[in-house]
């Protein structure tokens, strides 16, 4: 995998709302991943797709945010919001086509992609301002999530009874082209969590999701092994991001 560089930019006024943009120059403005983990987004598993999202000619971003019990839930998708809006307004300076930008989340940043795309009042443009979105071993529904120690340490003691976690019929009824995944190995939760979504989806269209399952790996070990010899999980990716963005 090449070296890309990686550069830092700030896309609000709290210090842990930034970015790790990767923009490999391009004959014409690319489309652009915006990776979404764990509140540290910019780790290596955010580092590590950045990069090898270039190496698809795909404009990359990983983002950092703020997420605690005193800023519950939803502030990820409002930092989500925050992030697209600034890549649209600084699209031009990095290559990047602002109509053509997917966010991807992972593990709790599922849920903040997921929040974002049925929360129509923190849309940034007609749509959400993107062309589709994909949720990694996500968390659909936190009235039915059993990961009670990870979600009031995130979210505080309201966790459960909030309706803003609770996405799946948005996600029915969303336009925009979506990508989900589970691994085999995923928690117990995470399991059920994408059965629920899998047959609400069943049942709303008479289809089977755009859902894949992950053979081998766990919820670590997935994105880890982008970058690798295992291009599964990078290949999805990418051939996802270049479908939707056109």
């Amino acid at each position: 995998m090449t070296n890309w560089p990686l550069h830092h930019r700030q896309y609000g006024v709290d210090p842990a709302q930034e970015l790790l943009l990767c923009a490999p120059v391009m004959a014409r403005a690319a489309p652009l991943a915006l990776f979404v983990g764990d509140a540290d987004g910019v780790g290596e598993d955010g580092a590590r797709l950045c990069r090898a999202m270039a190496g698809h000619g795909i404009a990359s971003a990983a983002m950092r945010y703020r997420s605690t019990p005193a800023d519950p839930l939803l502030p990820g998708s409002r930092s989500l919001a925050a992030a697209i809006g600034w890549l649209r307004s600084h699209a031009e300076e990095h290559g990047v086509d602002p109509a053509r930008i997917v966010p991807i989340g992972h593990g709790m940043g599922a849920l903040h992609v997921a929040g974002y795309v049925v929360d129509e009042p923190i849309h940034v443009a007609a749509g959400g301002g993107i062309a589709g979105a994909a949720m990694l071993s996500g968390i659909y529904d936190t009235r039915t999530c059993t990961e009670e120690g990870d979600m009031a340490a995130l979210f505080g003691a309201a966790w459960r009874s909030d309706a803003a976690g609770a996405c799946i019929a948005g996600l029915l009824g969303t336009e925009l082209p979506l990508l989900f995944t589970v691994a085999e190995r995923d928690s117990v939760d995470r399991q059920v969590q994408a059965a629920q979504l899998a047959g609400a989806w069943g049942l709303a269209h008479a289809a089977y999701p755009p859902m894949h399952l992950l053979a081998g790996h766990d919820h670590v070990s997935a994105m880890r092994s982008i970058g690798t010899a295992d291009r599964r999980l990078e290949l999805l990716l990418a051939n996802f991001a270049r479908r939707v963005a056109g």
